[in-house]
C-alpha cells in the first residue's frame, strides 16, 4: 500500500471488482449510474513506518437539496512487510432513497461492501495475490435486500528478466439485484435498486491469462486474454446480454520515465 490513488484500475472483465470499492450514485435523488470516483470527498491517508496503513474518506452529496443525505464513507487498514501485503475496507453509502409520482420521499436506503486480501511473495520469481468482496444493499421497504460475494485469485511468474506471465480467476455471485426489466444487465455495486420491479440472482465467473516480454529497460510487448461465463439470469450490457465473452489483446507499451 502506498499513497497512489489506483486511478489506473479498469473495468475489464477481470478487473470489474472495482465497483465494490466504489460510491454512491450520481444524479437526482432519483439515482443513477455506479461510480468509482468520489468527485467531492476528502480523503486522509497515514503510512507509519511499522508497517502500518490507515485510511479514512468521505464523499459528500450529490443532492442541491443538502437535508437529503445521498454521501459516503470508507474506511481501510493495510499492512506492508517485507515478503506479503495484507489490506481490508469497509465502505458505507447513505442513500435518500426514490420518490413517488406525487413527491412522497420513499424510506432511504443502505449500501455497504468490504473486502480484505494481500498478496505474498513467494519467492522473488512467484506472487500470489487474493481476495474476498462482499457487497449488500437495501432495497426499499417490503422488499428484499441484494447480497453479492465475489473471490479472486491470482498471480504472476517472472520467467527471467525478459518473460513474465501473469494468470488468475474470478467468480462473482449476486442474489436479489433489483432491475427495471425481468430481462437486462444487472447494475453495478453501489448502483440505486431501491423500489425495483424485479430482482434477479446470478454469478459471472472469468478467468485471465497475460505474457509481458520486456524488450529494454523502456519498451514491453504484451498479449491478454480473458474469458467470461454467465450463470443463471446473470447478464452485462458489455456482452450485449450473452452469457459469454471473450477478450484479446496485443500491444507495446513505451515509458518515457
Amino acid at each position: 500500500m502506498n499513497y497512489d490513488e489506483g486511478g489506473w484500475t479498469n473495468n475489464s472483465n477481470f478487473k470489474s471488482l472495482v465497483y465494490y470499492a466504489g460510491a454512491v450514485s450520481i444524479g437526482p435523488v432519483t439515482g443513477g449510474p455506479a461510480q468509482t470516483r468520489m468527485d467531492k470527498g476528502i480523503v486522509w491517508k497515514k503510512m507509519a513506518d511499522e508497517g502500518l496503513c490507515f485510511g479514512v474518506a468521505y464523499n459528500m452529496n450529490y443532492e442541491t437539496n443538502t437535508s437529503v443525505k445521498n454521501s459516503t464513507g470508507s474506511v481501510a487498514l493495510g499492512w506492508n512487510a517485507p515478503k506479503f501485503h495484507l489490506s481490508a475496507f469497509y465502505t458505507q453509502a447513505n442513500n435518500a432513497g426514490t420518490t413517488s409520482p406525487t413527491g412522497a420521499m420513499f424510506q432511504g436506503f443502505t449500501q455497504t461492501s468490504y473486502s480484505f486480501g494481500g498478496n505474498v511473495l513467494v519467492t522473488p520469481q512467484l506472487k500470489i495475490n487474493a481476495g474476498y468482496f462482499h457487497y449488500s444493499a437495501e432495497q426499499g421497504p417490503n422488499h428484499p435486500d441484494r447480497s453479492d460475494n465475489a473471490y479472486t485469485l491470482s498471480g504472476s511468474y517472472s520467467l527471467n528478466p525478459k518473460w513474465t506471465f501473469y494468470g488468475g480467476v474470478q467468480s462473482i455471485k449476486v442474489e436479489n439485484a433489483g432491475m427495471s426489466t425481468a430481462i437486462g444487465a444487472i447494475p453495478n455495486a453501489f448502483a440505486n435498486g431501491a423500489n425495483a420491479a424485479f430482482y434477479t440472482t446470478g454469478s459471472k465467473d472469468s478467468i485471465y491469462g497475460g505474457v509481458r516480454r520486456h524488450l529494454s529497460r523502456k519498451i514491453e510487448a504484451y498479449v491478454v486474454y480473458d474469458y467470461m461465463t454467465l450463470k443463471d439470469a446473470y447478464r452485462l450490457s458489455t456482452s450485449n446480454l450473452n452469457k459469454s465473452q471473450a477478450e484479446y489483446g496485443v500491444g507495446l507499451r513505451i515509458s518515457a520515465l
